[in-house]
């Protein structure tokens, strides 16, 4: 009897041995897809961890509550980072199994789940709770972001009591799969469309052309631009017949551009030094004439994170040196992912750092001589309480293109979608002068939008005035403290983003209806 329950121990120890070791290796398996930022594939290996007694374990639980966050199924991050919140430190250590607790960045990414999901009150409370966890008087990324997120959540309160009536089209299953689809990218007509598509073994680039108002089968053009799987389309030239695109490694990522000679692409190559650089740049957007190029880049010299920078084409073919676009359109956090109109007058980028409904939103900035206007976000339901990324305009902005996770008629993961965007999404720069009129010095100048009556006040420069406002109709009112107010009508048509007119009142003179004249 004695010698049968030694055997059972022996057996017991040796069947124990392999399955601790086995838990290690997959424990390193789950580390190396984390940090390869594969989360599909890590999120596998740490729930195999989990449903083998870590069930409690705060680590464990974090990290999956973080990989669900990278996934379609970011609901599902909630329980995980609720459990990995009772029990955090400060004093974390990475890459260990033994490791029981959560970092104090868990209630930071407990805040975002609940922000995606919509449950604002619930991600204002984590977010706190993450801010009275970090030492007194540090200044990080993450505590900026997290103050930013507190903002976020009252702003996106507020855009989703006024939603822009949007419509979206999900582009055919030719296009989507059950992949991933992602970085699409079209030319101003809609006439030649680019994406990248996560395959089994790596990301690939496909273009498609339309033909009679329907897309072509997609051509996988990995091989001919010579891509190990590390390259993404950025923007094509108003042409279609160049290809801009980011070539990433792990510690780098550069722009490249393909030529297309009629019938394939040429090999990828990279732009020159003034564009690309040892930091990381993520994004490229060409002007129609070719000779200026919008990117972003987390460079020195730019205001903190990602930055958009611009530079221009030299008589040389070369691009000049590189010029941050400065404030209001950087900040201190991340702005990305640039793309310019048509016409060259309006920027589409997406920005954490300006009033965002949570993480990064679309906005866009008009062009005004050498500089830009304050970036206005493009409203809800085309920004959401979660990361809106790389929005491809077309038609100066009427028409988009964008990679999301649906809902409902999806495929499964990212999808790609065509929106059709009414000019009223858009706001346009007002002018006029007031000089020889007997209120030129007028001390209130506003317009009244005859169906909201919303009032928008003018800012004076002299005898000039000027104000925002989206297309509608509306009454402009002149008043100050010696002469009688004075009120008339006028129109702001639906035009392109970035259109600026010029009021005259005394031609309007107030006597004459509706005249404007556009600039």
């Amino acid at each position: 009897m004695k010698n049968y329950l030694t055997t059972i121990l022996l057996l017991c120890s040796l069947a124990a041995f392999p399955q601790a070791e086995g838990l290690k290796e997959v424990f390193d398996d789950a580390e190396y897809f984390f940090y390869s930022e594969a989360y599909n594939d890590a999120l596998i290996n740490y729930l195999k961890i989990y449903r083998r007694g870590y069930q409690t374990n705060a680590n464990i639980n974090f990290k999956i509550g973080y990989c669900y966050l990278h996934t379609a199924d970011k609901q599902k991050a909630i329980p995980y980072l609720e459990e990995a919140v009772k029990n955090t430190s400060i004093k974390f250590k990475e890459g260990s199994l033994k490791e029981d607790k959560a970092p104090i960045e868990a209630f930071l990414y407990l805040g975002n789940a609940y922000r995606i999901t919509n449950n604002l009150d619930k991600a204002i409370e984590a977010y706190e709770n993450y801010l009275k966890q970090v030492p007194p008087g540090k200044v990080s990324d993450e505590v900026n972001y997290t103050r930013k997120q507190l903002e976020a959540c009252k702003t996106a309160t507020e855009l989703m009591k006024k939603p822009v009536a949007v419509s979206m089209e999900i582009l055919p299953n030719t296009i989507n799969t059950s992949a991933a689809n992602f970085n699409p990218v079209v030319t101003p007509g809609e006439t030649v469309l680019a994406y990248a598509s996560r395959l089994r073994f790596y990301d690939a680039v496909f273009v498609c052309r339309k033909v009679k108002d329907t897309w072509s089968a997609p051509e996988n053009i990995t091989p001919q631009i010579q891509s190990d799987g590390n390259q993404y389309p950025c923007c094509f030239s108003s042409d279609g017949n160049t290809l801009y695109l980011t070539r990433e490694d792990n510690y780098d990522s550069d722009i490249y551009f393909s030529k297309f000679d009629g019938k394939s692409w040429s090999k990828s190559l990279p732009l020159g030094k003034n564009i690309n650089s040892k930091f990381w740049e993520s994004h490229a957007s060409i002007t129609a004439d070719g000779k200026t190029l919008y990117f972003a880049s987390n460079r020195k010299g730019g205001k903190g994170g990602m930055d958009i920078y611009v530079s221009t084409l030299g008589p040389n073919n070369e691009w000049g040196p590189a010029v941050a676009l400065g404030s209001p359109v950087n900040t201190e956090l991340d702005d990305d992912y640039p793309f310019i109109s048509e016409d060259g007058k309006v920027l589409f980028f997406c920005s954490q750092g300006h009033n965002t409904m949570g993480g990064f939103d679309v906005f866009y900035s008009v062009k005004n001589g050498d500089s830009w206007s304050e970036p206005k976000n493009i409203g809800y339901p085309i920004n959401s309480t979660d990361d809106d990324i790389f929005f491809c305009p077309a038609k100066n902005g009427l028409v988009a293109y964008q990679a999301i996770y649906l809902k409902s008629g999806g495929m499964g993961d990212l999808d790609i979608v065509r929106y059709e965007i009414p000019n009223t999404v858009y706001t346009y720069q007002i002018k006029g002068n007031l000089e020889g009129l007997p209120w030129q010095n007028g001390e209130n100048i506003y317009a009244i939008n005859i169906h909201t009556g919303e009032k928008t006040k003018a800012s004076l420069d002299g005898h000039f005035f000027s104000f925002t406002a989206a297309a509608g109709e509306y009454m402009l009112v002149i008043e100050n403290s010696t002469c009688k107010k004075q009120s008339k009508p006028f129109v702001i048509p639906q035009m392109h983003a970035g259109t600026s007119f010029f009021i005259v009142p005394e031609l309007m003179g107030f006597e004459s209806d509706n005249t404007m004249a556009l600039k």
